[in-house]
């Protein structure tokens, strides 16, 4: 409706990173779910996205859950989550914070 376009990106071809100016949401879906994955895509994607949107961040056995509160201490974002589902499968997604003055 709005005229988007849609990419699908692996990590294994990181340098497009700069080929976007910006992104309206990152969709970012590690495999195997780890800590250090999930802060690369962060490291390369976060600051040209307006959301970034996740799950399994509330599985005990992933690292993605610490891979957003280790890049929401950085400052700059918030988080916002979307319980819907169960065993840490609940959706989950992040936006720029913006500092009300």
């Amino acid at each position: 409706m709005t005229d988007g376009r849609v990419w699908g990106v692996d990590l294994d071809n990181a340098d497009y990173a700069d080929r976007r100016e910006s992104i309206d949401l990152l969709h970012v879906d590690t495999d195997p779910h780890t800590e250090e994955q999930t802060l690369r895509w962060f490291d390369l994607y976060a600051s040209r996205c307006g959301v970034i949107a996740l799950h399994d961040a509330h599985h005990p056995a992933f690292g993605v859950g610490r891979a957003v509160r280790a890049f929401v201490a950085r400052g700059g974002w918030a988080v916002h989550e979307y319980w819907a589902g169960q065993r840490g499968q609940e959706p989950f997604s992040m936006a720029p914070a913006f500092s009300a003055g």
